[in-house]
């Protein structure tokens, strides 16, 4: 039974190990987004992020744009 644990362990260690690489552009997150519960839209064109059809967000770098 502790083997079988301990191969299990391995087992999740090794599969959750995935490439992730840095956004260097914006352009990179462009378009839809869509998950179990909420689907998320961005448009990079108008720097808008919108879920599940009603929530608009601004992107935005400007700091007066930023929640406090």
């Amino acid at each position: 039974m502790k083997k079988l644990l301990m191969f299990f362990m391995f087992f999740s260690i090794i599969s959750c190990q995935e490439n992730f690489s840095e956004i260097k552009n914006i352009i990179e997150i462009e378009g839809d987004w869509e998950s179990e519960y909420e689907n998320i839209s961005v448009d990079t064109d108008k720097m808008i992020i919108t879920v599940n059809d009603t929530v608009n967000l601004v992107l935005s770098s400007r700091h007066y744009d930023k929640p406090l």
